[in-house]
C-alpha cells in the first residue's frame, strides 16, 4: 500500500532527489546531499530531515538524532538519504548496482549491508537499521509483504559478510584502474595541449589583442644586465614599431593593451614609444631607448608580461570550456585549476608509471600560467 508523504522540508534543502522506483508494494524516494563542504549547507540538510520525520510520523527514522552534533556529522558523512516505504536510512554508499541482489539490503538502504543479519525467512538487512525498525515494530520485519514475520535475533551473518566485502573490494579495484585509465586519458590531453601552446621563447610569435586590434609580437631571448644582474627578458616590439607611421598605431595599440592588464605608466610610455618613433632624424633612436627600458621594467615584473597561451588554449589547459560570450567566474577558475592540479601531482602520475618529475614539473607550470592568464585577462587579479 503507497503511503502518502509530505516531502516540502526537502525542497531548497541541498538535497537533489532522484526518480521515485516503485518496487512491488514499495516505494524508494532517494536523495543526495550535494555540498558538504559548506556547514550551512549540513546544517540545513540536517533540519530538513528532522522536518521530514516531523511532518510523516509513519515514517521510521533509522537513525538518532537526539545529539544534535552528531547527528550532522552523520548528515554531513552519509550524504545519501533513502525513504523506503516507511523506513528512512542515512547511507554513506550509493543503491548498489551490477551486483547480485541477494546481497543487496532491499528494505532500508538499497545497498550492501556493511553488518548483515537475516530475517527469519532469509531477508538481507543492514543491522544498524533493523535495530530501529525492531524496536519501532515489535520485531516484525520490514519485507512483510507475505505476512508479518519477526526478524529474529539479528546476529551478523559472517560468512554473507566476508562475500560481501570480497565483492566491495573487487569493485573498488576496478574504480581504480578506470579511473588510472581516465587519468591517463586526461594526462595524455593535457600534454598535447603543451605541446600546442609551450612557450619557446625563441623566434614564437605572439598575438595579443587590445581594444579590438591585433598586434604581433616576436618572443626572442635576451639577457640585458641591469642594476648589477642578469635578467631574462622575452618581449621585444616588431619592426614595425620603428617605421615611421605604423609606429603610432601600434604604440597605441600597445598601450590600450597595457592599460587593459592595469599597467597604467607602461601603457602611457608605450603611446609615446609609438609616437616618438615618427620624428624625424633621432625619434627611432628614441624610441628603441624607449623600448629597452620597458624590457626592462618587463623583465623585472615577471608575470606581468604577455607570454602565457592563448586565450582558447588556457581554457582547455585549465579544463574549461572556452565561450568567447561567457565569462567564468574566479571561483570556476580556481575550482578547476586545483582539479588538474590533483591530476598532474607527482603522487598521481608516479602511480601511472610513465612520468617524470620533470615533466610533471612542466605540466603543472603550464598549468600556473593558464590560471594566471585567466585571471588577468577577466580582471580578476
Amino acid at each position: 500500500m503507497a503511503v502518502q508523504l509530505n516531502l516540502q522540508a526537502l525542497t531548497n534543502s541541498g538535497y537533489k532527489a532522484a526518480p521515485v522506483v516503485t518496487v512491488g508494494q514499495r516505494v524508494v524516494h532517494r536523495y543526495t546531499l550535494q555540498d558538504t563542504r559548506s556547514e550551512d549547507q549540513v546544517t540545513r540538510g540536517a533540519n530538513a530531515v528532522r522536518q521530514l520525520i516531523q511532518d510523516n510520523q509513519s515514517l521510521c527514522p533509522t537513525f538518532a538524532m537526539n545529539d544534535d552534533i552528531a547527528f550532522k556529522q552523520m548528515v554531513k558523512k552519509c550524504i545519501h538519504l533513502v525513504i523506503n516505504q516507511l523506513a528512512v536510512c542515512l547511507s554513506d554508499k550509493p543503491k548498489a548496482t551490477n551486483v547480485d541482489p541477494k546481497y543487496v539490503d532491499k528494505y532500508f538502504s538499497e545497498s550492501l549491508p556493511k553488518e548483515p543479519v537475516q530475517c527469519s525467512q532469509g531477508h538481507i538487512l543492514e543491522k544498524a537499521y533493523a535495530q530501529f525498525w525492531h524496536a519501532r515494530f515489535n520485531g516484525n520485519c520490514p519485507a512483510n509483504a507475505l505476512g508479518q514475520h519477526a526478524i529474529g535475533q539479528m546476529i551478523i551473518d559472517t560468512e554473507l559478510q566476508h562475500d560481501i566485502n570480497t565483492i566491495e573490494q573487487d569493485r573498488k579495484e576496478t574504480e581504480q584502474k578506470e579511473e588510472e585509465n581516465v587519468n591517463r586519458a586526461k594526462v595524455a590531453s593535457l600534454r598535447s595541449e603543451m605541446a600546442l601552446s609551450h612557450r619557446t621563447k625563441l623566434n614564437t610569435t605572439r598575438i595579443v589583442c587590445g581594444s579590438g586590434k591585433i598586434v604581433v609580437k616576436i618572443a626572442t631571448e635576451l639577457t640585458l644586465k641591469y642594476g648589477g644582474k642578469f635578467v631574462t627578458a622575452g618581449t621585444f616590439k616588431v619592426v614595425s614599431k620603428w617605421i615611421p607611421g605604423v609606429s603610432l598605431a601600434v604604440g597605441i595599440s600597445m598601450g590600450i593593451y597595457r592599460f587593459s592588464q592595469g599597467q597604467w605608466v607602461s601603457g602611457l610610455v608605450e603611446m609615446v614609444s609609438g609616437g616618438v618613433a615618427c620624428i624625424p632624424g633621432g625619434g627611432i633612436l628614441a624610441s628603441m631607448a624607449i623600448d629597452a627600458g620597458l624590457l626592462i621594467y618587463d623583465a623585472n615584473n615577471e608575470g606581468d608580461v604577455v607570454l602565457a597561451p592563448n586565450l582558447e588554449q588556457a581554457h582547455k589547459f585549465i579544463g574549461l570550456d572556452y565561450d568567447p560570450n561567457v565569462r567564468p567566474t574566479k571561483e570556476a577558475i580556481i575550482a578547476a585549476y586545483h582539479q588538474q592540479s590533483k591530476l598532474i601531482h607527482p603522487d598521481k602520475l608516479s602511480s601511472l608509471g610513465e612520468y617524470s618529475q620533470e615533466q610533471c614539473s612542466q605540466l603543472q607550470q603550464m598549468l600556473n600560467d593558464s590560471k594566471e592568464a585567466l585571471l588577468k585577462h577577466y580582471k580578476y587579479t
